[in-house]
């Protein structure tokens, strides 16, 4: 699924999800306030310019219910989610290289 959501300026919340900081071109930073599965849900975005290209920097904090069950949950789910962002990551690069 893809979300297209345009900012100029403030906060925007989006189906539970806050956007809590925007930087138009350099940082977007997302909270999901509610959900069925995850106590919390952080996401960040930053891209800082360098003098041979750009730096992109992602960060994703899940918290899981359930205490230690959850905190098992989060350590099992750990490697799928990097698989995934190792797969984003080409696909990011060749848009921003276009």
């Amino acid at each position: 699924m893809e979300v297209r959501l345009e900012l100029s300026s403030g906060i925007a919340t989006l189906d539970g999800i806050h956007v809590i900081a925007i930087d138009e071109n350099e940082k977007l930073a997302l909270k999901m306030m509610s959900g069925p599965m995850l106590r919390s849900y952080e996401q960040r975005w930053t891209l800082q310019r360098r003098p041979s290209g750009s730096t992109f920097t992602f960060m994703e904090e899940l918290g899981f219910p359930w205490g230690p069950i959850g905190k098992l949950i989060g350590r099992m789910m750990q490697g799928s989610s990097e698989a995934f962002i190792d797969r984003m990551l080409p696909k990011l690069k060749a848009l921003a290289e276009a």
